[in-house]
């Protein structure tokens, strides 16, 4: 998740995008679950309290086959 380019701007990468994300939903819910798709779903601890900068180290912690993702999509689809 560290390509270049989320909504249409190149110095937002998904990973920043989507910690963002995370910290918001976190910040303003107070019932949350977040998870990462690796080889196979992974929860993401973030807490309310996090900044940036430790949200998206917990994100990096994720190992695994991120790049396998669309393809489990797409075997989803065939599948339901």
């Amino acid at each position: 998740m560290s390509y270049i380019g989320c909504a249409g701007t190149p110095c937002i990468t998904p990973r920043v995008a989507s910690a963002a994300m995370s910290m918001v939903t976190a910040r303003t819910e107070n019932s949350h679950h977040f998870v990462a798709f690796s080889d196979k779903i992974v929860p993401l601890m973030i807490d309310p309290r996090m900044n940036l900068d430790e949200v998206l180290q917990t994100m990096k912690l994720v190992r695994g086959q991120l790049e396998g993702c669309p393809i489990i999509v797409r075997l989803l689809a065939l599948t339901h």
